[in-house]
């Protein structure tokens, strides 16, 4: 019922009657000859028809819909997993709808006819109502295209350093790949220039596949509307430059490698080291320069980083792992460009420090670490502090993001009060949780105080956490009282 309506009502469930002409999965494909055509039709909204096809590696292949009944289509192209590769629109209004695709290996490769696809706001895609069923033709051929460039690292056309090489996208999924040598220190630039007006896309691999960079557009005023990317080499190594766009597109490369003497470096493999209560100079040498610094952490200790900025006017601090997985992350700070983090570290062990330019500003700042005490309060319920009933205990709130856990043993059908009572804490709050880490009650305003109050019966007997968290930073007092039975 749609809200609260209610009422009688019938549910029938009966056969269709209708046939299937090509099935809906890889597994249940039709056979179709490359050069040859085969008809179809979707016979209810949510019919999909799968083809089969023999693809050959390097081969480019081209997808014609010929719309029967059908005022519309989707055709999408899947690998033999069922992973989508490609997908374009067919419409018979529309002759230049359609789909071309280089197969990068040999193999079976699958065409899947299905209805126009639509957006609607605030939901998924859904299958458009539009054209229930209908018929169409799907011929597949080997396309009258001779790729320039490659489209993987495996098949990349070599790129000189200090030299330009053009190239041309000729269909939608077109993608260039140039590879080039570089060497550990020097900074390189890659410049993509569109010569068709267009939108281009500049990516850099290494030669497992993995995107190290992204293009950015320089500020080269609006008639630029190329990339660019600037890398500096750890080591010695060969990578991969890519370039895709919207649609056909002629472009030129170019690749300039200098030396730059970097103060630090830009990976948490090539780090400075950071020394607490001492203001480190850096640099940032030049556009989308980072620098890193390791910084050994001990854990419950917290933490705070400050980026003093010099002739750089704009900065960005984050905090990594070693993994190099961003942990924090901080723009600008108290209203000024400049950048500050404080961080909890929940334990021992190298945490990596990196500092950029925001806009690709380039400039001179300062960074320096300081390290507060231990935690007052475990923030975890494995690290909780033990509390007894009847007792008040204080505790601090450290710094933005610090949670103090408090433990008690409760017994089923008694009825507890937990008071927080700040001190120089703006704000308390308050929750409540049990064994399993569940969230069983949470704190209320006390009336006329910044205070905060939970009074809740038990319905089992256990261990069961009280949690204490706030605005800012500052003392409270936590009392949790038994009231009885009842």
């Amino acid at each position: 019922g749609l809200g609260d309506r209610t009422g009688t009502y019938f549910l029938t469930v009966s056969v269709s009657g209708i046939g299937d002409d090509h099935g809906d999965s890889v597994a249940t494909a039709s056979p179709v000859s490359v050069g040859g055509s085969v008809p179809g039709a979707l016979e209810h909204e949510y019919d999909h028809d799968f083809f089969a096809f023999d693809a050959v590696a390097g081969e480019i292949y081209e997808f014609d819909m010929a719309l029967g009944s059908l005022p519309e289509t989707r055709l999408e192209l899947y690998d033999p997993n069922g992973e989508l590769l490609a997908a374009d629109y067919y419409r018979a209004d529309d002759p230049e709808t359609g789909l071309i695709w280089r197969a990068e290996g040999t193999g079976e490769l699958f065409a899947a006819v299905g209805h126009y696809r639509t957006w609607r706001p605030f939901s998924p895609w859904v299958r458009s109502p539009r054209g229930s069923s209908g018929t169409y033709t799907l011929t597949v051929s080997v396309a009258d295209i001779v790729d320039d460039h490659g489209n993987t690292v495996a098949s990349a056309s070599p790129a000189a350093i200090g030299g330009r090489v053009s190239g041309l996208l000729q269909y939608e999924y077109d993608e260039d790949m140039f590879a080039f040598e570089v060497e550990a220190g020097k900074l390189y630039v890659i410049n993509l220039v569109p010569v068709t007006f267009s939108r281009v896309l500049l990516a850099l691999y290494d030669s497992s596949g993995l995107r190290l960079s992204q293009g950015y557009h320089p500020d080269r005023g609006i008639a630029f509307d190329g990339q660019r990317i600037n890398w500096r080499a750890e080591k010695p190594d060969g990578l991969f430059a890519s370039v895709r766009g919207n649609g056909k597109l002629a472009y030129t490369l170019s690749i300039s490698a200098s030396s730059v003497a970097d103060d630090h470096g830009n990976s948490v493999e090539t780090a400075s080291r950071a020394a607490i209560g001492e203001s480190v100079p850096g640099s940032i040498d030049y556009e989308y320069d980072r620098d890193y610094f390791a910084l050994e952490a001990a854990a419950g200790r917290t933490y705070d980083i400050d980026v003093a900025l010099g002739t750089l006017a704009d900065s960005w601090l984050g905090i990594y792992d070693s993994e190099g997985e961003l942990l924090d992350y901080s723009d600008d700070d108290g209203g000024t460009l400049a950048s500050r983090i404080s961080w909890r570290a929940g334990e021992a062990g190298e945490l990596f420090l990196a500092v950029g330019g925001i806009r690709h500003l380039s400039g001179t700042y300062a960074l320096t670490v300081s390290a507060t005490s231990e935690d007052d309060h475990g923030d975890t319920p494995a690290t909780a502090s033990p509390v007894a009933l009847g007792e008040s205990i204080s505790g601090l709130r450290e710094h933005d993001g610090d949670v103090d856990y408090f433990a008690f043993g409760a017994r089923a059908g008694e009825t507890y009060r937990i008071d927080v009572s700040p001190g120089t804490l703006s704000g308390a709050r308050l929750g409540l949780f049990d064994s399993g880490g569940d969230l069983v009650a949470f704190g209320a305003d006390r009336e006329g105080t910044l205070g905060s109050r939970i009074s809740w019966q038990a319905h089992e007997t256990g261990e069961f956490f009280a949690a204490v968290g706030g605005e800012g930073t500052g003392s409270y007092s936590l009392i949790i009282a038994s009231l009885g039975d009842g």
